[in-house]
């Protein structure tokens, strides 16, 4: 499956005045760099025809995107963009990162980048996701979820707008995750309904109806319905207040102008209210109209792809792709396949969480063996350090070449000693930065992976460190060096290393 590093662009200033700076791997960092982007009264009114569902021809929306390449990738930007594609690892791509601060740009169609040189749209290719970044000042949860996911499936229809084909998107849903998510429906959603069912676990809510965007007041809005079955506007501000500390980690809105933003205040739009005011990690919304077949289309693309645990970013690729199935003629002459906006601030974009499911099922296998032997003791010995799990015990740990054991809720049948320690921590990690060093990858492999090892041990430091932090980044350090190969025996130790060392911060920090 795809896997991703950043390549994150910042655009600061004012029109006729702004300014771009890059940050992505292999240490690449660039000054800001001038650019000039005209917001003419042409192509506002070409936005408008968008907006409505009566776009201009192919060329002219390709030209669209060639503009707005040019001005986000003047030249020390795009020699960066390439540099950063050579630094990769084997086996992982770019995901496109906009901060765009002025509000002014917030409203243009970046979904639509095309380069100029290579004649091909960015946001439909797996090697380019393009992904909106909105700073919070709440600290952004983890996308990761245990599976199955859980998704809250809400729809709203009220009688007094247009009927929409829910009981297709419904059924497309469903079929897409099959045996991957338990879907629980809502339908004639009312504030009441969502607010009394977001008490739930939920890792997923997914709202299918009507949204709308107020340029006078500047807010935008989804529309459940009230007791009577007419419209009940549920703005963005208020939606965040619903969701803010619940267990959602995605929300999917597939609602016309769901990700509508005002160009002169930023933060209006729903979805961008969602994730400026709330730990929200990644939510989906659509820019413009869309049509019901691409909507449905697009529902059956990215949870098809989520089923096959591709990361959220591309699973909107896969998602566009599938929109552009059901347009007639030349597809990419329909603007359709570029509503789909993704917003996200978690680091990766994977939402199911292999570490959880291998970890319930080891614990499940752990239980059964204390049963039929309740007083034995495993041992697995990495670079000199033993790590035992015995009766009671999840985690023993014991320095293999002499000095202190740290044993953790030993049976009586075993001597007790103190619990485990930061300290004792970090000596495993600095066990598997020493296998990392020994383990023959390439030197740009070896220095993202040493980073994510000194990030894992600066989230330990802290008062109280997130754990769901630790285990992915420790588990990414182990697909980045399996990806890159290396000495068959270090990175042999590397696995049960890692899980080791996710088990053990499960311990001292929970």
């Amino acid at each position: 499956m795809p896997e991703y590093q950043d390549f994150f662009l910042t655009i600061n200033g004012m029109p006729g005045a702004y300014t771009v700076e890059a940050r992505g791997p292999g240490g690449i960092v660039t000054e800001p760099e001038r650019f000039t982007f005209d917001v003419t009264d042409e192509l506002l009114y070409e936005l408008e025809r968008i907006k409505i569902g009566d776009p201009p021809s192919k060329e002219r929306m390709q030209a669209i995107g060639s503009e707005l390449f040019t001005a986000l990738f003047p030249p020390v930007i795009l020699r960066a963009f390439g540099d950063a594609h050579l630094s990769l690892p084997k086996g992982t791509r770019l995901r496109l990162k906009l901060a765009l601060r002025p509000p002014e740009l917030n409203t243009l169609p970046w979904e639509l980048l095309f380069d100029p040189t290579y004649r091909h749209f960015l946001a439909v290719r797996l090697s380019t996701p393009i992904v909106r970044f909105i700073e919070a000042g709440v600290v952004a949860e983890t996308l990761l979820a245990p599976s199955p996911l859980r998704v809250l499936y809400l729809q709203a229809s009220p009688r007094d707008l247009p009927p929409l084909e829910l009981e297709k998107s419904e059924a497309a849903l469903r079929q897409s995750l099959g045996e991957q998510a338990h879907v629980t429906a809502v339908r004639s959603a009312t504030p009441a309904l969502l607010q009394d069912m977001l008490r739930e676990k939920f890792h997923i809510l997914h709202y299918d109806g009507h949204a709308t965007y107020d340029m006078n007041n500047q807010q935008g809005a989804i529309c459940l319905q009230d007791d009577a079955g007419d419209t009940h506007l549920v703005s963005g501000e208020m939606l965040a207040a619903y969701l803010e500390g619940t267990s959602i980690r995605l929300v999917v809105m597939v609602a016309c102008e769901s990700g509508m933003e005002s160009p002169k205040k930023r933060f209006t739009g729903i979805a961008q209210q969602l994730m400026r005011t709330s730990s929200l990690p990644a939510a989906i919304a659509m820019q413009y109209a869309v049509r019901d077949d691409a909507a449905i289309a697009f529902i059956r693309g990215f949870y098809g792809a989520l089923h096959d645990h591709y990361p959220v970013d591309a699973a909107v690729i896969e998602g566009r792709k599938a929109i552009l199935q059901v347009l007639a003629g030349d597809p990419f002459s329909a603007p359709d396949w570029a509503t789909p906006v993704l917003f996200m601030r978690a680091e990766q974009g994977h939402i199911f969480d292999q570490s959880v499911q291998e970890e319930k099922k080891m614990e499940s296998e752990s239980k059964d063996d204390k049963k039929a032997q309740p007083n034995r003791v495993e041992s697995n010995t990495i670079s000199g350090l033993s790590i035992n799990t015995g009766a009671g015990s999840p985690v023993n740990i014991t320095q293999a070449s002499g000095g202190s054991q740290v044993t953790v809720n030993q049976s009586a049948s075993v001597q007790a000693g103190p619990p485990p320690t930061t300290e004792d921590f970090k000596k495993l990690l600095a066990e598997i930065e020493k296998m990392i060093r020994q383990s023959g990858v390439d030197a740009d492999t070896a220095e993202i992976a040493l980073n994510d090892i000194k990030t894992v041990e600066s989230q330990a430091s802290k008062e109280k460190p997130n754990t769901a932090i630790i285990a992915n980044k420790l588990k990414g350090v182990a697909e980045i060096l399996g990806a890159a190969g290396g000495a068959a025996a270090a990175l042999n130790q590397l696995a049960p290393a890692v899980q080791q060392a996710i088990q053990l911060a499960q311990q001292i920090f929970r």
